[in-house]
């Protein structure tokens, strides 16, 4: 008898601690900082995976506005998708890229209901950004349009906020 009540007792310590916090707040920035490489780079497709496995909110409830925030000092980034606000949104990016490294970050793309990317020029003095309907094809497009202004470009960042 004495030991049920020990597992009772676990699983409301561990229903009133999660509780405290909501699951959605903070679900995206844990799944990209547990997504960077040893550079710091974030690997997208661990992100998408990261938060189509946690991330999940209730689907009755539209989230479709992302961002992309900047730092000009050495090219830090963070973006930010499944909000359910724009200003939620640029929050998120903007906390992201600060947590990455980032010193004057600036939100420098919103979108809603699509896919969108970053790319970098060589160097992270330049960049451009593109969406489409899925992230292979806005990376591809981001890295293109780059690519065209400023010579060799890489895209590491990309989501779709549905």
């Amino acid at each position: 008898m004495r030991h049920w009540w020990v597992r009772v007792s676990a699983i409301l310590l561990f229903l009133v601690l999660t509780a405290q916090v909501p699951f959605a707040q903070s679900c995206f920035e844990k799944c990209q900082s547990s997504c960077r490489d040893i550079s710091g780079h974030v690997n997208d497709g661990c992100v998408t995976n990261c938060n189509n496995a946690y991330c999940r909110t209730q689907p009755s409830q539209p989230h479709p506005y992302g961002s992309i925030a900047i730092s000009p000092v050495r090219g830090y980034e963070g973006i930010s998708w499944g909000k359910s606000t724009q200003s939620e949104a640029d929050r998120a990016a903007m906390a992201s890229c600060l947590k990455a490294g980032g010193q004057n970050c600036k939100v420098v793309f919103q979108y809603h209901n699509t896919c969108a990317a970053l790319a970098f020029a060589k160097g992270a003095l330049h960049y451009t950004t593109a969406i489409e309907s899925t992230e292979e094809k806005a990376k591809s497009a981001a890295t293109a349009q780059c690519q065209r202004q400023y010579g060799f470009c890489l895209s590491d960042l990309s989501a779709c906020s549905p």
